[in-house]
């Protein structure tokens, strides 16, 4: 009988069958086949890159897993070990976290030996929070305490008095020397405050003096009638107006604005100083917000004078014509009398 082959069908009853041949041999001196030991090895070279494509992914997940646990101990303290894995998957509920793959999820279910072999992995418990302790508060005693007289027990059918409260209870009295100081230091604030107020009122003081000296009224002055610019000038010399004048804001005008803004300013900047409950502080105010009413009232008495044909200096002359009169009714009336003395003399 020969040997089996794959070209020729051998007989079913025989222990040797092999309907398409043996395999992983060849026919010739039963050498194993080239073809079955190469595919053999592509098999074994495919689960080598499958095992290693595996670790890979293994080791990836790991490193994101601690890349995620360093981010989360960024926001949130954690106290439990840094090893310890999230089973109930909370961590994703709060935020932080993620549900894990079922391969993750049995990695780290893998239950952890307690032996006390040196490659064990000790467990740790998480620490207890730690409670802030309350320093002691010292209360001191006061300076002085008298002693209540004594006085005789009540008998059994009174009611007992109340308690003396004990010195724990009581409330330390201020040191004698600690009101004086305050009352001292508030005086002086006061004090200060006071002076700086006198100096203020005394700078705005200076300040419309040299705003007054260095005002010059200009020649003609512009008013406005019926949406037309009338230029007056201011020596007098017009005709005097009926109606009612009103000043134009023009370029001629602009010193007489100018000065009428300052002096407006000048009373808003002594409003606003404090006089601390103090006379000297108000009367010193109010003295030179009359002198600034004054002059602003005065400017105005000045153009509105100009409307109506006479000199911005017009009041000043009359003035000191009124002046001037009333020296010599009194010098005439003292003449009167000194002549009549003499008469009677004679």
């Amino acid at each position: 009988m020969f040997s089996a082959s794959p070209f020729h069908r051998s007989s079913p009853y025989s222990s040797n069958y092999y309907p398409y041949g043996q395999p992983g041999y060849s026919p010739l001196g039963h050498y194993p086949s080239p073809y079955a030991s190469r595919v053999v090895e592509e098999q074994r070279h495919n689960a080598r890159v499958q095992a290693i494509e595996r670790e890979r992914e293994l080791q990836r997940q790991r490193l994101l897993t601690l890349r995620r646990n360093e981010l989360a101990r960024q926001y949130i303290d954690d106290t439990y070990d840094a090893d310890t894995a999230d089973d109930d998957g909370d961590a994703y509920d709060y935020g932080f976290g993620r549900y894990l793959s079922p391969y993750e999820a049995r990695e780290q279910a893998t239950p952890i030996t307690t032996s006390t072999s040196k490659h064990s992995i000790p467990i740790r418990s998480p620490s207890p929070p730690k409670v802030p302790q309350l320093e002691p508060v010292s209360v001191s005693p006061p300076a002085d305490i008298e002693k209540p007289p004594s006085s005789p027990r009540p008998s059994g059918s009174e009611s007992p008095a109340p308690s003396c409260p004990t010195l724990s209870q009581r409330q330390p009295s201020p040191s004698p020397n600690e009101q004086p100081l305050d009352e001292s230091s508030s005086a002086s604030n006061e004090a200060e405050l006071v002076q700086k107020s006198l100096a203020t009122i005394q700078i705005i003081q200076k300040k419309f003096e040299e705003v007054k000296t260095t005002f010059a009224w200009p020649t003609h002055i512009d008013f406005e009638l019926n949406d037309e610019v009338i230029s007056v000038s201011t020596d007098g010399s017009s005709e005097p107006r009926r109606t009612p004048p009103k000043l134009a804001y023009t370029n001629r005008n602009t010193p007489l604005h100018t000065y009428n803004e300052s002096l407006n300013r000048l009373l808003v900047q002594l409003d606003a100083v404090e006089s601390w409950g103090e006379q000297d502080v108000r009367e010193r105010r109010k003295h030179v917000v009359s002198m600034v009413e004054a002059e602003a009232a005065k400017v105005e008495r000045g153009w509105k004078a100009v409307w109506e044909g006479k000199s911005v200096n017009a009041e000043e002359e009359e003035e000191v014509i009124d002046i001037v009169t009333e020296a010599e009714k009194d010098g005439a009336q003292d003449d009167e009398g000194y002549g009549g003395e003499e008469e009677e003399q004679k």
